[in-house]
């Protein structure tokens, strides 16, 4: 930088110093713009997982930094969706796998395909993922009705599957058996599963610990038989047939259930409730926690018989329905022991908000508990479900409130600026008039020209203005619409639970009615800037009008 020697610096530095700045900023910019870069590439790679592998490749091209990060990539994510056809689908496949560095392990694998795919196809990503020592895979299909040989999967490395269709239509039927050493945890979703004595499909899953099975059709003469000594834990949501469970190691049991009407081609796929509650054969002597769920309970005498197989349960929840089901036959436990005497938490809750009240008999409380005086209850009203998810409600309105509020406050700044540019203008316009009044000796043929522009200098201005109210008023009802929402959740909450919602929907009511006052004060001044505007248009009018003809 030079100096003058008086301690200022010159005129050429001053010119300099601008361009310094901007380069600063630049390279600053560019240093925040590539904080993605400067990460670690086992962070990277995380953040890369939940897109499909094909966008992960396509990264190659931002920078040298990124060009071979999608080939170390350990999680792998296959999808088929909106692909034209599964040719190009595969061409991919084979592309990443061809490309990818070898050396580097596989983590886990999800691969989701339309459309019938060769088992040819199927086995070439899952033999790929198992010689990588792939630890965990998901596979669904959207194809109708396809059979899936469980045969392929046979990995010493993999220690969680997740298998299944996308729907009741789209469902998969297993065949042959699991060959999984290493497995811990088995999901399989939209599975048609058929007993065969000839084989088990998780017979060689001997270190299976936790199973779940959802929307899955159970298929056998004598009802689907589940057996594994080391299973820990099983779920069982909705699917249709009847279950046996062998399991002398099970601690935990979860069961989601439902009536529906017995037709293959309903949309919904659910569980006939009288056909489909689980016999745990051979007893659960080491059960600790159970979890029960029917929606629509109908059948007390199975209930009570499938209550009884867990009389060593410690911790029970079960919906307020099943208490209402057996509250309306009692007699059928009024003569009975209570079956547990290990518990020591009840927790009862109402799977539907609405239904019809039923009171709960003090018999069925019994039954429950007398065994176990000491055991902790638990009970869930409907009204404090109501409440709660009106509570939630409530909640998730309020950001989009905040996000309405501070949309509405930067166009009313930004419409300030403008508002101010508009007035300036305004003013050459009035100081314009006076041009106008001297150039009356101009030739009538240029009139229609000035008469022109005037009239759509008018249109103009009531076209701005409607269009500035017509946004506001849109922004307006918004808001407005989501605060009469909020007020009127908050009338169903009770009073202990909304203090603090209260605040803040107060707050907001109050930031919104500054906002009206100036959206209002905006019109006003729109409308008197229009009155000028147009009183200077009409006379521009009206003195060509009365100009006199050459």
């Amino acid at each position: 930088m030079n100096d003058d020697g008086l301690g200022n610096t010159t005129s050429k530095s001053k010119e300099i110093q601008p361009e310094i700045m901007h380069e600063h900023k630049r390279k600053r910019m560019n240093v925040e713009h590539d904080r993605l870069s400067s990460l670690p590439d086992d962070l990277i790679h995380k953040i890369l997982s939940f897109i499909d592998i094909k966008r992960v490749g396509q990264t190659s091209v931002l920078s040298s930094r990124w060009r071979f990060v999608w080939t170390s990539m350990p999680y792998l994510n296959f999808s088929s969706g909106g692909r034209s056809s599964l040719l190009k689908f595969s061409n991919i496949v084979k592309q990443v796998l061809s490309g990818r560095n070898n050396e580097i392990d596989v983590y886990s694998v999800k691969l989701d395909f339309r459309g019938k795919v060769s088992q040819v196809f199927v086995s070439r990503i899952l033999n790929y993922a198992f010689s990588h020592n792939v630890q965990e895979m998901t596979i669904t299909s959207s194809e109708k009705q396809i059979e899936f040989p469980l045969s392929l999967f046979n990995c010493q490395s993999l220690k969680n599957l997740t298998l299944g269709g996308s729907g009741y239509r789209n469902s998969l039927t297993a065949t042959s058996t699991l060959e999984l050493p290493s497995l811990t945890t088995l999901h399989l979703d939209h599975v048609t599963l058929i007993d065969d004595s000839s084989h088990s499909y998780i017979s060689k899953c001997v270190n299976l610990k936790n199973l779940t099975l959802e929307y899955c059709k159970m298929m056998g003469s004598g009802g689907f038989t589940i057996w594994h000594p080391q299973l820990l834990s099983f779920t069982l949501k909705f699917g249709k047939g009847v279950v046996k469970v062998i399991a002398p190691q099970l601690k935990y049991v979860s069961l989601y259930l439902f009536t529906y009407d017995d037709d293959d081609d309903d949309d919904v796929y659910a569980v006939d409730e009288v056909n489909s509650l689980p016999f745990f054969l051979n007893g659960v002597p080491l059960l600790e926690e159970v979890d029960i769920c029917i929606r629509y309970p109908d059948d007390a005498p199975k209930i009570i018989k499938m209550l009884q197989q867990f009389h060593a349960v410690k911790y029970l929840t079960i919906n307020l329905e099943i208490v209402e089901c057996l509250s309306s036959r009692v007699r059928l436990i009024s003569n009975q022991p209570s079956p547990f005497a290990n518990l020591k938490t009840l927790k009862i809750y109402p799977a539907k908000e609405i239904s019809k009240k039923v009171d709960v008999s003090a018999v069925v409380k019994s039954y429950l508990l007398d065994s176990s005086p000491s055991a902790t209850l638990t009970m869930v009203s409907r009204e404090e479900v109501r409440a709660a998810k009106n509570a939630t409600l409530a909640l998730e309105c309020i950001p989009k409130i905040r996000v309405l509020l501070d949309e509405l406050k930067t166009e009313l700044d930004k419409g300030k600026t403008i508002m101010e540019s508009h007035e300036k203008n305004l003013h050459n316009d009035v100081k314009g008039k006076a041009k106008v009044e001297n150039q009356r000796a101009q030739p009538r043929m240029e009139m229609p020209l000035h008469s022109k522009g005037s009239m759509k200098q008018i249109h103009s201005c009531w076209k701005d203005l409607s269009h500035r109210i017509s946004g506001d008023q849109e922004k307006v009802s918004r808001i407005f619409s989501e605060l009469k929402y909020v007020e009127e959740l908050l009338t169903l909450i009770p009073a202990s639970k909304k203090v603090k919602m209260q605040a803040w929907f107060v707050s907001m009511c109050e930031e919104a009615h500054t906002l009206m006052k100036r959206i209002l004060e905006r019109v006003k001044i729109g409308c008197d800037m229009n009155q000028n505007h147009l009183s200077v248009s009409f006379q521009t009018l009206v003195t060509k009008a009365l100009e006199p003809s050459s």
